[in-house]
């Protein structure tokens, strides 16, 4: 042992545990290593696992679903097709034997219903559709034989516990079968629903009873909604077709605050061209609203008589706007005469564009306007395009 060193065991002993430690937590980490590998290979193995599954599922299910529908679809089509015959065969058929007996195949029918047929929910649907479709095609006896078939199944008790569900949809199509099968039983019913809270269901309602109330008219006064122009076209359509609605059944309309209804029964008003109706129309025009006002004014227009025209001439002299003037002087169209033009002249001259285009449209049919001076250049051009647009229509 040279001189100067000095060998401790000591430190040979703290330099071997220092290794050891070393080596004891290399080895820690290399096992936890090893199980953070193993767990994230488990967890990506269950992920494509669940994965396929899923997709198997899916795929499945899709096949599942198909093959179902399409079995469904079958099955229909050929239910609808052995329906259509009895139904065509039943309708065509004498019913003098009652036609309980020629739906059990006593009378001269052929084809007869099964328990299926009358019990199982699928196939009465199917019947049913098949049912109401041809009674929307058929006139006469033949309405009424499937009306009492319809009847019979207990259709109607099935539709009428049906106003009452949750379902708007299914309401609304309850509101549709009843009314096109006439069920007196469901009119009350039907008739409420106009102010149910489904806009489809208050639609179907105000539909059928426009078709079933014989006075439609007093449901105006129970809409608490509003009367949209889908609405108005249902029933106006009824009531101008198929009903027989006198003046007397309007004259509420002008106290109403509701100008949705008001509006609609102007319309009304026109079409039945109701002359008892101008003194109230002539009050309104005087104390009415501006946006109702106007509406009558167009009214008016079709009521030609010196003092209809007396009551539009003074209103023009109140009315403003070019589109509100505009209004007014075709509503007086009808009613002018060759003592008119001085006036019409003087308004042709310092209106604005639109009413100088329209006044010069009028005149033409008694005056030559381009031989009436005018300064303004802008002006001549616009009554100019007038005379051309007319001579177009020509």
């Amino acid at each position: 042992m040279s001189a100067g060193i000095t060998y401790s065991p000591l430190l040979q002993v703290s330099g071997l545990e220092r290794t050891a430690h070393r080596m004891g937590d290399m080895r820690d980490e290399n096992i936890t290593n090893l199980v953070q590998e193993e767990t994230l290979v488990m967890w990506i193995t269950g992920i494509v696992t669940l994965l396929f599954t899923l997709a198997f599922l899916f795929f499945f299910f899709t096949i599942y679903s198909r093959n179902r529908k399409n079995k469904r679809e079958a099955r229909a089509e050929e239910l609808q097709k052995k329906y259509y015959n009895f139904l065509s065969e039943l309708v065509s058929g004498e019913s003098s034997g009652g036609m309980l007996s020629m739906l059990s195949g006593d009378g001269e029918t052929t084809l007869t219903l099964s328990e299926a047929d009358i019990k199982n929910e699928f196939n009465r649907a199917v019947l049913k559709t098949n049912l109401m479709d041809l009674h929307r095609l058929l006139a006469g006896p033949e309405k009424g034989k499937l009306r009492e078939v319809y009847l019979m199944l207990g259709f109607a008790v099935s539709a009428l516990k049906q106003l009452g569900s949750k379902n708007p949809f299914k309401k609304r199509d309850a509101v549709d079968e009843l009314a096109q099968m006439d069920i007196r039983d469901a009119y009350d019913s039907i008739f409420e629903l106009i102010n149910d809270k489904s806009e489809i269901v208050r639609d179907a309602a105000i539909q059928a009873r426009a078709e079933l109330d014989a006075n439609p008219l007093t449901m105006l006064k129970e809409l608490e909604f509003s009367f949209s122009p889908w609405q108005q076209s249902k029933v106006f359509k009824q009531v101008t077709v198929h009903s027989q609605i006198s003046h007397d059944s309007l004259q509420y309309w002008l106290s109403t605050e509701r100008e949705d209804i008001s509006s609609f029964l102007l319309k009304l008003i026109s079409h039945f061209h109701w002359d008892d109706s101008i003194p109230e129309l002539l009050q309104y025009l005087q104390s009415g609203k501006q946006s109702l006002r106007m509406k009558v004014i167009e009214v008016l227009g079709a009521f030609p008589s010196q003092r209809v025209k007396d009551c539009l001439l003074d209103a023009l002299d109140k009315t403003e706007g070019e589109e509100n003037i505009m209004i007014v002087l075709k509503a007086l169209s009808a009613m002018l005469t060759s003592e008119d033009q001085n006036w019409l002249i003087d308004l042709m001259q310092t209106a604005e564009k639109r009413v100088t285009m329209l006044v010069a449209h009028m005149l033409q049919q008694s005056v030559d306007v381009r031989a009436i001076p005018v300064a303004d250049e802008n002006r001549k051009q616009w009554i100019q395009h007038a005379i051309n647009l007319k001579t177009a229509k020509l």
